[in-house]
This record gives structure tokens, C-alpha cells and sequence, in this order.
């Protein structure tokens, strides 16, 4: 296991890093039937909404046995875009993707990939700040972001 809190510790050192103040992350370490794997997430820096995540909320995951970066959903919550308005009447929201593709499977690869990843969601985030959903639940730190 110590190979997967060394990997750990990498990661959030990028996203600690790359990001600024106004977006937050979490990096935890899941089981589930025996394969270990990382729980990448960041969102906007805004108070929690009930069964409906963080605003600009994406997840992703990073399994250390086999380098596999790949987006996450949890619930509906996250994966590889972000929620915002729509003009469109007939819905609340619509996705936009973080451009992401999943790298190789080795560790320069991935983390190559986490960088651009987070360059990927600041651009995006800023692109659509106006627009997403629950942007009147954004803290003050995210001012850099509009």
C-alpha cells in the first residue's frame, strides 16, 4: 500500500499546484472488491448542495496497480463535465465536457494528463462561470475564476 500513498501524495501535490484558491479538491484512497483506487474530484469553491454535489463538480479516477486514469461518475455527480444553464426550456441544465482524454497507462503519461486536465477545467470553468448551475452558492475565493 505504500506505493498507493506515494501516488496519492503526487497527486495532490499537482492539484495543489495547478489550482488556484478558488477551486477545491479531494484525493481519498477507495476499496471496492479488492482493487484499490483514487477518487480525484474538484469543484468550484461553494457550499455543499444536498444530493447534488459542489458547483462545477467533476470526479475522476486513477487506479495505482495499472496507471488507468479515467473520469468518474458518482451518482450523477461529476465525471468529465461540468453542470450548467441552458436557454433551452425544456431542461434545467446541460453538461460541458472537460476536454480529457485518457492517457497511456504509465505513470509520465498520467501524470502528464492530470496537468492538462487541470489546465482543461480553470479554462473551461472561467469559459462558463456566469452559467453554472448553483453559481449563486460560490464563495468569495472563487473571484479570480469570473
Amino acid at each position: 500500500m505504500g506505493n498507493v500513498q506515494k501516488i496519492k501524495t503526487t497527486v495532490d501535490e499537482i492539484l495543489s499546484n495547478e489550482l488556484p484558491s478558488g477551486i477545491k479538491y479531494s484525493v481519498s484512497e477507495r476499496e471496492f472488491m479488492g482493487d484499490v483506487s483514487l477518487a480525484i474530484s474538484m469543484w468550484v469553491d461553494s457550499e455543499y448542495v444536498e444530493h447534488n454535489g459542489h458547483c462545477g463538480q467533476v470526479s475522476y479516477s486513477l487506479f495505482p496497480d495499472t496507471w488507468e486514469l479515467q473520469s468518474q461518475v458518482y451518482g450523477g455527480i461529476g465525471g468529465g463535465r461540468i453542470s450548467v444553464k441552458t436557454d433551452d426550456t425544456r431542461f434545467y441544465c446541460e453538461g460541458i465536457k472537460i476536454p480529457f482524454r485518457k492517457p497511456r497507462k504509465t505513470e509520465d503519461a498520467v501524470i502528464k494528463a492530470l496537468h492538462r486536465l487541470c489546465e482543461n477545467y480553470i479554462s473551461t470553468i472561467r469559459s462558463n462561470f456566469d452559467k453554472l448551475i448553483y453559481v449563486d452558492r460560490v464563495l468569495e475565493t472563487t473571484n479570480e475564476l469570473r
